[in-house]
């Protein structure tokens, strides 16, 4: 089953051909997907991703099978279906499909019909300052949520959709020395990247 994920989307913002080589990994190589620099900057996306979990205690994760080699994407559909069934529900990694266009959700957030689409970002900002200077370097979050936005409206008419971005705030700080070691990076068997929690990791939101 071919789809277009956000993933794919966003490679197509920057390159068009970029579609087209993405996935042939034995006849193009991809020199990025072993920059160390460039892997430890999608590592910290992914630790920044749980953490803003912790805000959300009550949460549903939609897991991936430990043996999912071929990757089933009406199973995580179905999963969240069920769950949207629930009058009030936040679930993680939600999925979606709407003909040929697949996401996963970071957050959402159901309560009713209305569904708050949440898309975590490592990127930072400052309140009352960067918040509404929307320069070009926001272009791709923006596509991306809008994206998202997209096809849950398009698979999910019944419900009213609103977008949010959820950004680390430069004004707050920490009193956890060494906090990114709280979360620590995987890589689960069918190799897609996890984070194990340290049992002090709910102390961060508090």
């Amino acid at each position: 089953m071919k789809v277009l994920t956000k993933t794919r989307f966003k490679l197509g913002l920057e390159c068009p051909n970029k579609l087209y080589y993405t996935g042939k990994i034995n006849e193009y190589a991809n020199p990025k997907s072993k920059d160390p620099f460039l892997i430890a900057l999608a590592d910290g996306g992914f630790q920044v991703e749980e953490l803003a979990r912790l805000h959300y205690p009550e949460g549903i994760l939609i897991e991936d099978k430990k043996d999912d080699k071929n990757y089933d994407y009406l199973d995580k559909v179905q999963q969240t279906n069920e769950l949207l069934k629930l009058e009030n529900v936040v679930i993680f990694e939600a999925a979606f499909i709407y003909e040929n266009l697949f996401i996963r959700v970071d957050i959402i957030e159901k309560i009713g019909n209305k569904i708050n689409l949440i898309e975590v970002k490592a990127k930072s900002f400052k309140k009352g300052e960067d918040d509404i200077k929307f320069d070009s370097s926001w272009k791709f979050y923006l596509f991306d949520i809008a994206f998202q936005k997209y096809v849950i409206e398009k698979s999910n008419p019944e419900y009213i959709v609103t977008p949010f971005l959820m950004l680390a705030d430069k004004n707050k700080t920490t009193t956890i020395d060494k906090l990114n070691q709280l979360f620590r990076i995987s890589k689960k068997s069918n190799n897609r990247t996890g984070v194990i929690k340290n049992g002090r990791a709910n102390l961060a939101i508090t």
